[in-house]
């Protein structure tokens, strides 16, 4: 006898994988007989058990791989629709449905809470200077009370700052108060005046609002003679020495003081010009 198939080999078996209709023709010299079958096509199951996710101490997590009435095995031989974790590491699940097994994992982490905390003491800092604060830890987000979202602010106003550091598994904040005080005496010293009475330039002094101490603020004429001498930084030269005005020209200055904010002693010298 001889075996046609609708594939058009001529085996006695045949391997298929797609669906559709097949026949068998055997024949021989008295005649011939044929046979069919009907493959249909029977999916794959679906099977998804999430994204990869994490776990907080003391909770559980149900995990569902879905298709009622499937047959079902997990890593750990068990056989329900669902499986509940409470601790870390990798679960997957064989799902068969009418003959056909479908797989997938799925990574869970172990999450805890943000820890307790600190960004810093209360806090002074110099004007145009900065401070970093730095609220960083694992897995959390961060929402700062000026808006920023960032773990590191850098913050140069006087104020008071909070953090919350939070994440699945709960939150935790901390705060800081920052003042700014100016740490640098500005000192500027005329090079001319002109002490002719007329509301303007009439005075040479030192021009500061800051509280120097151990001040003494020295004027001398070309001749090397002390024509005027003061401690008190709020004093001005009008361009007189006993009561007699001094002629035009140039006036050499010695100046002393101690910053009160670096606490060093600062020397200066320096020319002015008398002018009318």
């Amino acid at each position: 006898s001889a075996t046609l198939w609708s594939t058009g080999v001529s085996t006695s078996s045949i391997t298929v994988s797609t669906p559709g209709l097949y026949w068998a023709q055997e024949s021989n010299i008295c005649g011939s007989l044929r046979d069919s079958i009907i493959i249909s096509d029977n999916p794959l199951p679906l099977v998804d058990l999430g994204n990869d996710t994490s776990v907080c101490p003391g909770n559980e997590i149900i995990l569902n791989a879905g298709n009622p009435g499937a047959t079902y095995l997990w890593q750990n031989n068990m056989t329900s629709q669902t499986l509940t974790v409470s601790s870390a590491g990798i679960y997957w699940v064989n799902v068969t449905v009418n003959g056909c097994s479908k797989q997938d994992s799925i990574n869970v982490s172990s999450l805890s809470p943000p820890l307790p905390f600190s960004i810093g003491i209360d806090t002074t800092i110099c004007e145009d200077s900065s401070l970093v604060l730095n609220a960083f830890q694992n897995n959390t987000k961060y929402f700062w009370s000026n808006g920023d979202t960032t773990a590191i602010i850098t913050v140069n106003q006087s104020g008071k700052y909070f953090v919350i550091d939070s994440n699945s598994c709960g939150s935790y904040s901390a705060s800081i108060s920052v003042t700014t005080k100016p740490c640098v005496c500005r000192v500027a010293i005329p090079t001319a005046f002109s002490p002719n009475n007329d509301g303007r330039n009439d005075f040479f002094w030192v021009l500061t609002q800051c509280p120097l101490q151990n001040f003494q603020f020295d004027i001398y004429n070309r001749w090397g003679q002390k024509i005027f001498s003061t401690n008190n930084v709020m004093d001005k030269w009008d361009g007189t020495y006993r009561g007699m005005q001094q002629p035009l020209g140039v006036y050499v200055y010695f100046l002393k003081y101690r910053d009160p904010y670096t606490d060093k002693d600062i020397s200066q010298t320096g020319d002015v010009t008398l002018l009318r």
